[in-house]
């Protein structure tokens, strides 16, 4: 069922597929965070790096994990802006805001951040660089920051 539910999500953008998709994670949905060799991608991955909203949102809803990383270190996240720089005109990041209501993102130092900035820049696709700043995230280190009243 892996190999056909990896397949599916390959050309979710088929509604054939992706009908197949939701019929697989209904009946196995312990499979949306299987991993495959080489590169450590789940099902879910898959599904995010073809910007695919309904089946994020569908696959989620079924315990989707957006912190597993693949091999090298990439999230739910970094996959589904690898689709909007593939796809630049498609700006509508319903699927971004999806995946940082879960608590995704990019860490104080990650890299992946400052690459997908950088590749955004380079595109010109400004919508993204302006997304990627918005929802930067800090460090788990709260600065603190010096407050003073005026004197009474």
């Amino acid at each position: 069922m892996l190999k056909a539910l990896e397949y599916a999500t390959d050309r979710c953008y088929e509604k054939f597929y992706a009908l197949k998709c939701i019929d697989i994670i209904v009946n196995c949905p312990q499979l949306v965070n299987v991993k495959s060799l080489p590169y450590g991608l789940t099902p879910f991955h898959r599904v995010c790096f073809r910007g695919h909203k309904c089946l994020i949102a569908f696959m989620l809803a079924k315990g989707a994990d957006p912190f597993l990383t693949t091999v090298v270190g990439e999230n739910a996240l970094c996959m589904a802006i690898y689709y909007f720089l593939n796809n630049p005109m498609d700006t509508d990041f319903s699927c971004l805001e999806m995946l940082a209501e879960t608590g995704c993102g990019f860490g104080f130092k990650d890299k992946y951040y400052n690459n997908l900035l950088e590749i955004a820049f380079n595109k010109n696709h400004i919508k993204l660089v302006q997304w990627l700043i918005l929802h930067y995230k800090v460090s788990s280190h709260k600065f603190l920051r010096c407050l003073s009243t005026p004197p009474i």
